[in-house]
């Protein structure tokens, strides 16, 4: 397991790495871990029947009997030679009282069987051809790529974090959505923003007024005094406020959200000491990479909690592929970033992120599609991209 977490830290487009460990993982019982896995080798091998076929069967042997149908039908369609697919499916339809399902199952497996030991030789090498490439795993062993895991982050757009609206800034997002709860007479001055410098000066703080008795008055300003700490990079400072108004009331989601944005920027302000995360040669750079992860996991848990707490506020979600790609973890953040997108189809910034993903785990055709998108919606920076890593169109 170890190794394979190794290969994998390096290499995270490896589909032979991925499969072994889920099969790794399904020997130890960890099947949730084994399917996660298997995900991964049908995201960047979509035919490959041996992935689909194991990920049907940890399915069925978690009652998830709906997706191993829908796995078993994606393997019998792609090669309708593979009997053990048919008679796995015939025990589900059989569990779900589908008995006349399960006999057709059973009939068609033999029939199948029947078909292919009466092949000619010719139509034997054809299916083996198929049956190969259907089987087939993509490696990264020899990765050509101009596009590497340690400046996937740096082409990225930044996260979105809180700010005084700016009416020159066209990128400005309202974030209405999370002020609603809060009857503050300034709350349409502030934005979302993720293109610029921080505000370097005061102009946050004039949109407050000194803290009294007012309960309601209280928590604003020190939330908005805790966000120009935040812009300002005083983080431990903002930290501490975020944590004074979350203790008070943890249902706070623009805190949790702002709290999240502050530990994000912190991360980037430390630059590591050593060129190589995966290469830690001594215990002062072991330090700094736990020290980093737990910070990463931290911000994840405020986007994460801040999206359960307000379902329909996508930029967490958005915040969160961020982090997950700081975690290594691309098929994560590919998620996040698909599901941004289906909250906002208009979305331009997710596309593009999503874009470097996908051009990174080799599925260039639709890295190029998510910058094209981009592109259409307004975000200049896409046609740079395109003309680079993508010919200079797009089909």
């Amino acid at each position: 397991m170890d190794d394979y977490n190794m290969v994998l830290r390096y290499e995270p487009r490896n589909s032979y790495a991925y499969f072994s460990r889920a099969v790794l993982f399904a020997k130890m019982k960890e099947y949730k871990m084994a399917i996660s896995d298997f995900n991964k080798v049908i995201l960047l091998n979509p035919n490959n029947i041996e992935a689909l076929f194991n990920r049907a069967k940890l399915k069925q042997f978690l009652e998830d009997y709906k997706g191993a149908i829908s796995d078993y039908n994606k393997v019998t369609l792609l090669y309708p030679y593979f009997m053990e697919a048919y008679y796995y499916r015939s025990q589900v339809k059989y569990i779900l009282k589908d008995f006349a399902g399960a006999k057709e199952d059973i009939g068609i497996g033999k029939l199948m069987s029947d078909i292919f030991h009466n092949k000619d030789s010719l139509q034997f090498n054809k299916d083996s051809l198929l049956l190969n490439k259907l089987t087939h795993l993509s490696a990264d062993f020899h990765n050509t790529s101009d596009i590497k895991p340690d400046n996937v982050n740096n082409n990225f757009l930044p996260i979105f974090y809180i700010t005084k609206k700016d009416s020159n800034n066209f990128k400005a997002k309202n974030f209405s959505l999370l002020l609603e709860d809060f009857n503050w007479k300034n709350r349409q001055n502030l934005c979302l923003k993720n293109s610029g410098a921080f505000n370097n000066d005061s102009s946050l703080l004039h949109l407050i007024s000194p803290i009294n008795n007012n309960d309601s008055n209280k928590k604003i300003t020190l939330l908005v005094l805790a966000i120009y700490k935040s812009n300002i990079q005083l983080f431990e400072e903002a930290k501490e406020i975020f944590d004074k108004i979350i203790s008070d009331d943890s249902l706070n989601a623009i805190a949790i959200f702002a709290r999240g944005v502050n530990t994000c920027r912190e991360i980037e302000s430390q630059n590591n000491t050593y060129d190589d995360p995966y290469i830690i040669t001594n215990p002062q750079q072991e330090k700094q990479e736990k020290e980093r992860q737990e910070k990463c996991k931290s911000a994840l848990a405020d986007f994460t909690k801040t999206f359960k707490l307000r379902p329909d506020f996508y930029f967490a979600l958005y915040n969160r592929a961020f982090v997950k790609c700081l975690l290594n973890d691309f098929y994560g953040a590919n998620f996040d970033y698909d599901q941004a997108i289906k909250r906002n189809p208009n979305f331009a910034d997710a596309y593009f992120n999503n874009g470097f993903l996908l051009y990174y785990l080799n599925l260039k055709q639709a890295a190029c599609e998510n910058f094209s998108k981009a592109g259409e919606l307004g975000l200049q920076e896409a046609f740079s991209i395109i003309k680079k890593h993508c010919n200079g169109t797009v089909n």
